[in-house]
């Protein structure tokens, strides 16, 4: 959302955070607004231990395996394709696979 007395531009992302100007990556030559990162999801937090368990991401590397599949193979806007697995390839490179 742009507002006329700010000097940025402010985003919002999802429903359950507000527009923030942090943090921030560079990317085409601007940068960019990340959602604010919670507490709930620190290293030793009960979310973060969910997240990390063995079960939950096995479901979320067959979620991808079966996105990718689609993407390659049964979606038909074939351009559209190109660019959404080139930006998977580009943060799966660009964030540790430990994250």
């Amino acid at each position: 959302m742009n507002k006329s007395q700010r000097g940025i531009p402010m985003y919002l992302f999802g429903s359950t955070i507000g527009a923030t100007r942090y943090p921030l990556y560079y990317k085409d030559g601007k940068y960019h607004n990340l959602p604010r990162p919670y507490t709930d999801y620190r290293p030793g937090s009960s979310a973060r231990h969910f997240t990390d368990t063995l079960w939950f991401t096995t479901f979320v590397q067959e979620i991808e395996r079966c996105l990718i599949y689609f993407l390659r193979h049964k979606y038909p806007n074939k351009r559209k394709a190109k660019i959404t697995l080139f930006e998977i390839s580009q943060a799966k490179h660009a964030i540790p696979e430990a994250c």
